[in-house]
């Protein structure tokens, strides 16, 4: 039997000066680099249950490829696997704000590939402190 897809739950974590430890704020005027963790979560629909072995691809809106170097290339050979680990879980960090698509590339034994790249927007709210 093979299972459909599963869901991706997406957590956005503010980074400031690539530090996680750092003030999840931004004062106007500083001019610190904001940087933003990306968590990504696969479980089973049905279970709920994490889906550890899943791979997928992280492209920006212009279709450049997050590469193991943490740089972008439009060459996609050079594109980063991510796996989820046995938590279902991957995290990637230092992202900018953004427009980024998440492509499963290869599904674990037993499921589908997701249909459709997920769309992830990162849009700043920064705290006035």
């Amino acid at each position: 039997m093979v299972r459909r897809g599963g869901c991706i739950c997406v957590v956005f974590l503010l980074v400031i000066g690539c530090c996680l430890a750092c003030i999840p704020a931004y004062a106007e005027g500083n001019d610190l680099p904001v940087t933003f963790a990306l968590r990504i979560c696969k479980v089973d629909d049905g279970t709920g249950l994490p889906v550890g072995g899943a791979e997928f691809r992280l492209s920006r809106e212009d279709g450049a490829y997050l590469t193991e170097d943490r740089q972008w290339s439009k060459n996609e050979t050079e594109a980063m696997t991510l796996v989820t680990d046995d938590t279902g879980i991957f995290t990637v960090e230092t992202l900018t704000p953004g427009v980024y698509a998440l492509t499963e590339t290869k599904a674990p034994k037993g499921y589908e590939l997701l249909a459709e790249p997920v769309r992830i927007e990162v849009v700043p709210e920064y705290a006035r402190i």
